[in-house]
Order: C-alpha cells, then structure tokens, then sequence
C-alpha cells in the first residue's frame, strides 16, 4: 500500500525566505543629493522659484532669442499670406470649372 500511495502523490514546492538585497552606490548618492528638492519641502519651493527667475534672466538677456522668435513670427505670416493669396487665385480661375467639366464628360 506505501509503494502505490507514494508512487501518485504530488511533491509540494519549496517556499525560500531569502530576500534579494542590492546596494546600489549611484542610487544613494543620487537620493541624498535630491532629498531637499522632494514635493512639500521649502526648499523643493525656492529651488522652482530659482529655476523660474534663472530661465526668465536667460531668456531676456539673450538678444538672439527675440530676434530669432520676431524672424519665425514674420516668416510665418508671410507664408499664410501667400497661401491665401495663391488659394484666391485659384478659386477665382476657370480652372475648376474646366476640371469639373471634364469629369463630367
């Protein structure tokens, strides 16, 4: 009887404790410099504010940047301009209206 009711018995798995623990040098450094700059700190507020007023200095003092958004601004209208333009042009012609004819047909 052992021999049969061993010979259909289903072996159980191995449970393991074992914990996987890494130490990751870059991580930590990483972690102690970014803890002042965490959501709900002051210091996480005055170092937005900084990052704000820094980026509104550099934009302002740069020259080349207004003078880099006024040319895109101009070249875009210009653009729009003659697209309507060419869109007026094509619409007032009898070129339609052959096009349409000749399908017609």
């Amino acid at each position: 009887m052992g021999f049969i009711g061993g010979m259909f018995k289903v072996p159980r798995h191995r449970k393991f404790d074992y914990i996987p623990q890494h130490y990751d040098p870059a991580k930590e450094e990483l972690d102690a410099r970014m803890a002042p700059y965490r959501e709900g700190t002051k210091d996480a507020e005055l170092a937005k504010a900084g990052i704000k007023t820094g980026f509104k200095r550099r934009v302002s003092k740069n020259p080349t940047y207004s003078s880099r958004s006024m040319s895109s601004t101009i070249r875009l209208i210009v653009i729009i301009v003659l697209l309507v333009a060419l869109t007026i042009v094509f619409l007032k012609s009898s070129m339609i209206a052959d096009f349409v004819q000749a399908m017609e047909s």
